[in-house]
């Protein structure tokens, strides 16, 4: 007799917990998901905390990357190779190096002669997500109404981002 009540208390138990963990897992899939930022809040290169809007007339691009990453460096310099392809977009180059980092490879890449990027600093305070998480390199394309359109995670060749902004 004493078995029997002891096996129940078991399966009462272990239905119970069935049913909490089955609550939980549909609670989370039926969370909205976050949505994507229409801005972002980062640092200038002079340590001022800036706001850019992705609502605007532009559509925007935002790289996350890092100077010690091969591929990082490459997608710059094809960036800039290809600048008349993109001239017309507002590039945001995002990382979490330190800002005399930033500053040398502003001047080592001439980035100030091109009026349309903007190197950023992350602020591990403020910078919203999905930036202050992404690994290097990523890139984000926001449209001109602040819509993330493309997002991506490593390597990607110019040509095909410009055939993908031009869809």
């Amino acid at each position: 007799m004493r078995k029997k009540q002891i096996l129940s208390l078991v399966a009462i138990i272990i239905v119970g917990a069935s049913l909490f963990m089955i609550h939980g897992i549909a609670k989370k899939a039926t969370s909205k998901p976050s949505p994507t930022p229409t801005s972002i809040h980062a640092l200038s290169l002079d340590s001022f905390a800036v706001e850019i809007s992705f609502v605007k007339a532009d559509t925007s691009l935002v790289i996350v990357f890092n100077s010690e990453c091969d591929i990082c460096r490459i997608e710059l310099e094809e960036l800039l190779v290809n600048y008349a392809n993109f001239e017309r977009y507002n590039i945001l180059l995002l990382s979490h190096q330190s800002t005399n980092e930033l500053l040398r490879i502003q001047a080592n890449y001439n980035l100030v002669n091109y009026a349309n990027f903007e190197m950023l600093k992350i602020d591990e305070l403020r910078t919203e997500e999905p930036f202050l998480s992404a690994s290097n390199p990523s890139l984000f394309v926001f449209d001109h109404n602040g819509r993330l359109i493309l997002q991506k995670k490593g390597y990607i060749n110019p040509e095909l981002l410009k055939k993908q902004l031009q869809k």
